[in-house]
């Protein structure tokens, strides 16, 4: 089973050489108890080391089973000592922070045990010496007997073929001794058991074989082989070992809570810099979601716009660094020319027409839209009468007038109705107050008529107000001069044309809601679309004098009567001429629109439900753009564009900002590297005890990279925590001086980033001191103190 043939240990001291063993000749049989006798320093435990795999012979061969071990590489030494050897030591070496069945279970957990079948050897182990009510205790709270009969219940739970045991009555009394002596010859029955000792009593009385060593020779031998007789053992190589991250992770974590107070300052100093980038993170996050609620607010008050004219506003962003103009003339006009080349490519002219309005602004789900608003420029004919200087004055209203979306459930969401109720029909109204339920603004006041008057008015005098909406051949008159023809609009009409015309009144007063920042009525009266639809079918079903005039004179401006063309090379006197003729045809189908002669709408409103809503409608508006033969038509999401320029300079903000927090980041981790490698000289015996039971070096590196996780894991865990306990009075006193609430609001996802970023950080900090304990010499580590 175990053969040492011509073994020679030669160890260097500087240039010096010392012989620690010299061509020892032995062989062994499968069970013995076999005692090593000599004096110190006579290479009794280097043997012994040797035999254990602890130690490497310089020349020789070890058989073991069968098979020359010339050729073992670690990993085939690893498996050796935990299949086939079990050890029994001088100084116990316990795992100190490990409960006694821990301890035991140990080997077990490198063989690839269940945990189930583990627990139930160790205990059936732990039974077998003695100790069947000490499972639970730590090996500091047992005699001197117990601990070493805990180190033979670990050597023996691997069912090893031999057991080795270095001086292991060397620490115990005398009585104690003999019970340790009773139990090795009892385990030697079964196995092999070499055991080191100096006591030549306890050698003579329960050894079958006693070895005595001097200067790292065999003197003598009390009951040699015969080899002769000896069974020819079958070869066999011993199964390969691996531990667990389980059991890494397991050991690791029982280590740190042996040092809590130093685990929680070491967590402590690598949480700093994670505190930090979590705040910045956090305060990132709060602000980009105010940003959020507010594009979420006035989301209704900047809709997706399509107008006759629009800018690519994409490239807008481009063109801020203006150079100065006294102190770089040359460079200044360089850039103003381009940005006036660049201004004219960003302008789009847009042509809405049926084909576009029926192909993609039709085809939008109605799901991702609360309603559609499509102007057709019309400028309705509006009249009150206004009490002025005494008497009665018959006047146009009517400027700040808006459409209102067509849906009722969509206003209601954002406007309390303070009186009546919202319009249904095209000659119904509602007024639009503030906060305050005022209209302090003088235009405001205007368009409803009230010129001059009472300084506050009831919601009964307001929905009293009437209004006319009147024919375009009622409002303008024509005027020939002979040189060229022209339409106006007096500046009062007469009282029978004004009772001819439709009635309009209030019907409604609405007030944004406390949970809406802007609503969608811009204006101080908004209107129900069908007012605009009963314009246009009415002038289609009774063309108007102005309107056919103007038809039947294209180039003429019906309001001025003097050339499109010429009005607008007027107004810019460098263009070229197909840009003036642009102009002139925009002028045109302008007056013809504001007359309610243009069916096709001149801008056209989209709100959207949501930001998800709002990118699919954009997203479908995009692909009719991209058709082969569409012409594009260009939309506008302003809010959009404010709010990407925003998060852009949050995002930039923050990032600077945490590239330098980030240097405490790795200050910290290099400190935490430090902290690993003081475990590692802490720990150095108990590497050496799991290399004595065969753990690979691999299984050793494991061990601290599972340390250095569980210390980035508590520091990344500690700087969450301490940054969330942070945003309380942090948003305390940023609402005090911004009044807006929750700026400070770390988002999950970061905080689970920042944790994962922490344990990255701290796993490389500590590769290098874990590495180095995967080196250490095994021999060396368990003398360690």
């Amino acid at each position: 089973m175990l053969k040492l043939i011509g073994i020679n240990k030669i160890y260097k001291a500087g240039d010096m050489e010392v012989h620690a063993l010299k061509n020892i000749n032995l062989e062994f049989r499968e069970s013995e108890l076999v005692a090593v006798l000599g004096p110190s320093g006579c290479g009794k435990t280097t043997m012994l080391n040797i035999v254990g795999g602890l130690d490497k012979y310089t020349s020789g061969d070890l058989i073991i089973n069968g098979i020359s071990t010339k050729e073992y590489v670690d990993s085939d030494w690893d498996a050796y000592r935990n299949s086939t050897i079990g050890f029994v030591f001088q100084n116990y070496n316990l795992i100190s922070h490990l409960t006694v069945i821990e301890n035991v279970e140990l080997a077990l957990t490198l063989s690839g045990v269940s945990a189930s079948e583990r627990r139930a050897r160790a205990e059936q182990a732990l039974k077998e010496v003695g100790l069947e009510t000490q499972f639970n205790k730590k090996p500091n709270q047992l005699s001197g007997g117990q601990m070493q009969r805990v180190a033979i219940a670990r050597a023996l739970v691997n069912n090893p073929d031999i057991v080795l045991a270095d001086e292991p009555t060397g620490a115990l009394d005398s009585v104690t001794s003999v019970q340790i002596m009773e139990l090795l010859k009892e385990v030697a029955k079964t196995r092999l058991v070499i055991m080191v000792t100096h006591n030549g009593d306890l050698a003579d009385r329960y050894a079958n074989r006693i070895i005595r060593l001097l200067d790292g020779e065999i003197i003598s031998d009390t009951n040699p082989i015969d080899s002769e007789t000896l069974t020819e053992n079958v070869a066999r190589r011993p199964k390969k070992t691996s531990m667990s991250f389980i059991t890494a992770f397991k050991l690791s974590l029982k280590n740190l809570f042996t040092k809590k107070l130093r685990t929680f300052v070491t967590a402590f100093a690598g949480s700093i810099g994670i505190i930090g980038v979590a705040l910045i993170l956090a305060l990132s996050s709060g602000f980009s979601a105010y940003i959020e609620k507010m594009q979420t607010d006035t989301l209704s008050s900047f809709p997706l716009t399509i107008t006759s004219s629009a800018f690519d506003v994409s490239n807008l962003m481009s063109m801020l660094q203006v150079p100065d103009a006294e102190e770089y003339p040359e460079a200044h006009e360089i850039y103003v020319n381009k940005v006036m080349d660049k201004l004219s490519a960003l302008y789009q002219s847009n042509d809405i027409t049926d084909e576009y309005v029926e192909e993609a602004i039709k085809t939008i789900d109605p799901s991702l839209t609360y309603g559609i608003v499509y102007t057709n420029g019309i400028n309705f004919n509006i009249f009150t009468k206004q009490s002025y200087s005494g008497f009665n004055r018959i006047t146009r209203i009517g400027s700040e007038w808006v459409q209102l979306v067509d849906n009722n459930d969509f206003i209601n969401s954002q406007y309390d109705v303070l009186a009546g109720k919202l319009p249904t029909a095209y000659n119904e109204l509602v007024l639009c107050v503030d906060e305050y339920n005022q209209v302090t603004d003088v235009e405001l006041l205007q368009s409803l008529g009230i010129l001059s008057g009472k300084d506050s008015y009831t919601f009964d005098e307001i929905m009293n107000l009437e209004f006319k909406l009147l024919t375009n051949d009622a409002v303008y008159s024509r005027v020939d001069t002979g040189e060229k023809t022209y339409f106006y609009e007096p500046d009062s009409l007469p009282e029978d044309e004004y009772n001819e015309g439709i009635t309009l009144k209030i019907v409604g007063i609405v007030r944004v809601n406390q949970d809406t920042a802007t609503g969608s009525i811009s204006g101080t009266v908004g209107y129900h679309k069908d007012l605009q639809d009963y314009v246009l079918r009415y002038e289609t079903e009774n063309p108007s004098e102005i309107e056919t005039w103007q038809k039947n004179n294209p180039d003429i401006n019906c309001f001025t009567g003097n050339l499109y063309l010429d009005e607008a090379r007027e107004e810019n006197p460098t263009a070229s001429d197909n840009f003036l003729q642009k102009e002139a045809d925009k002028a045109r189908v302008s007056n013809l629109a504001s007359l309610g002669a243009v069916s096709t709408p001149q801008a056209i409103s989209i709100y959207p439900v949501d930001f998800e809503s709002k990118e699919l409608i954009k997203a479908h508006l995009d692909a009719y753009n991209e058709t082969e033969g569409n012409t594009p038509v260009y939309y506008s999401d302003m809010m959009g564009l404010m709010v990407e320029a925003m998060n852009v300079l949050v995002d930039a903000i923050s990032y600077v900002l945490i590239a330098f927090t980030s240097i405490s980041l790795v200050v910290s981790s290099i400190m935490i590297g430090v902290i690993i490698s003081v475990s590692v000289l802490e720990r150095t015996k108990e590497i050496g005890i799991l290399k004595a039971i065969g753990a690979r070096k691999k299984d050793i590196s494991r061990v601290f990279n599972a340390e250095s996780l569980l210390v980035g894991f508590a520091a990344g865990a500690l700087g969450v925590i301490i940054t969330l306990l942070l945003s309380i009075p942090l948003n305390i006193l940023l609402s005090s001086l911004t009044t807006i609430n929750g700026l400070v609001a770390l988002n999950p996802w970061h905080a689970l980033l920042l944790v994962a970023i922490s344990m990255l950080l701290t796993f490389i900090a500590g590769l290098v001191p874990s590495r180095s304990a995967a080196k250490k010499d095994a021999v060396v580590a368990l003398r360690s103190e």
